[in-house]
């Protein structure tokens, strides 16, 4: 039972990180677009999705030097946490993008189910990697 009840605990504490991290640099990608760069009507078709996954990459790397290990050191499911979690994301993620829409604003691409799966992808990938890699980053 208290491997089930970490398990799961795992599951939102990973889910809260990278929608928090998303909402953020969602948040301020849209602030750069329109005061910078001036925004487009449309995102380029191959720009915005490696945008997207870059953006997931940098914030995973960014996440793994505050936090260096792995989210419960006892239970280990960096498959679903690659698989699973990146689609929770962008279910999420959609549905915030529908809120925004339904109250006049315009979707940023971080806020559309396909850029939340590929943010989730980068940012678990990267954690992946670093964490089972045994790569050190810090001296924690």
């Amino acid at each position: 039972m208290e491997l089930v009840l970490e398990a799961v605990l795992w599951v939102l504490l990973e889910l809260l990180f990278q929608l928090a991290a998303e909402v953020l640099i969602s948040l301020g990608f849209a602030s750069i677009a329109e005061s910078v760069i001036g925004q487009r009507d449309e995102p380029h078709w191959a720009m915005a999705p490696l945008g997207c996954i870059l953006a997931g990459g940098i914030t995973g790397l960014i996440v793994t030097l505050i936090y260096p290990h792995h989210v419960s050191p006892t239970v280990s499911l960096p498959y679903f946490a690659i698989v699973i979690l990146p689609l929770l994301v962008g279910a999420t993620v959609f549905w915030l993008g529908s809120r925004a829409e339904a109250a006049g604003r315009r979707r940023p691409i971080l806020a559309t189910f396909w850029g939340g799966v590929l943010f989730g992808l980068g940012l678990s990938v990267t954690r992946f990697l670093i964490l089972r890699g045994g790569w050190r980053l810090t001296g924690a």
